[in-house]
């Protein structure tokens, strides 16, 4: 499987949500959204625009 999945930003979602959505079980919140953050070099996680790519890491 590939090490991440593709997710595009829809209406009204946050960060936050992303990461309570994709983090696997037992993961550390601040640590996924962290990595999240790094791997896709978002300068400001309070503004992700729709239609925006991330990558999640698929664990």
């Amino acid at each position: 499987p590939a090490p991440y999945i593709e997710y595009t930003v829809e209406p009204g979602d946050t960060l936050v949500a992303i990461v309570s959505r994709f983090r696997p079980d037992g993961a550390d919140f601040e640590d996924f959204a962290a990595r999240i953050i790094d791997i896709n070099d978002i300068d400001d996680p309070g503004s992700l625009s729709v239609g925006q790519v991330l990558l999640i890491p698929d664990e």
